[in-house]
C-alpha cells in the first residue's frame, strides 16, 4: 500500500497525497480547522507506522474481541523473581520465550547465580513468580504462610 503520509523536519506528519478537488472554496473541507486536518494526518501517519493492512487490523481486531490477543508480560534478559516457602527470593533470568501447545507463552530461565535453570509458564507470572522484588517481597508471607501456618 502506498503511503500518504511523511514526516517533516519539525518531527510532525504531512499528507503527501494531498486532493485539490478537496478545497473548493464554499465547502465543508474550506472551512475545516487545521488542528483538525493535522489530527487526521497524525492519525493516518500512525497507522502507516504499523505496516499492517486494513484486513490485518480488522483480523487483529477481532482475535482481541475473542479473547485470543496475548501480549508477552516480559521479555529476554529480564529477571523473574520467586519467592520460596524459607523467606528467600530466587532470581531468573530468562534466557529464552517459547510459545506453543496448551500452556501457550513459556520462559526458560537461568538462576542468578548459574545454578539451575527451570522453565516458567505464562500463567506463572504474577503466580508464584513476579515481574519486580516489590511483588515478591511483598508475596512472601503468603509463602510462609502456605508452608509454616
Amino acid at each position: 500500500m502506498k503511503r500518504l503520509t511523511t514526516k517533516i523536519t519539525t518531527g510532525a506528519f504531512a499528507g503527501t497525497a494531498v486532493c485539490p478537488e478537496l478545497y473548493v472554496p464554499g465547502t465543508a473541507m474550506e472551512e475545516c480547522d487545521t488542528e483538525v486536518i493535522q489530527a487526521m494526518i497524525d492519525t493516518l501517519a500512525a497507522y502507516e507506522d504499523t505496516n499492517l493492512t486494513p484486513e490485518r487490523c480488522a483480523e487483529l481486531a477481532q482475535v482481541e474481541k475473542d479473547g485470543r490477543l496475548h501480549i508477552a508480560k516480559v521479555g529476554i534478559r529480564q529477571i523473574l523473581y520467586e519467592p520460596n516457602e524459607y523467606g528467600e527470593i530466587y532470581e531468573w533470568e530468562i534466557i529464552s520465550v517459547g510459545v506453543g501447545g496448551c500452556v501457550g507463552e513459556n520462559y526458560l530461565c537461568e538462576r542468578d547465580d548459574g545454578t539451575d535453570v527451570h522453565t516458567f509458564d505464562y500463567g506463572d507470572i504474577g503466580n508464584g513468580v513476579y515481574i519486580t522484588r516489590e511483588e515478591a517481597e511483598s508475596a512472601l508471607p503468603e509463602k510462609k504462610g502456605e508452608n509454616h501456618g
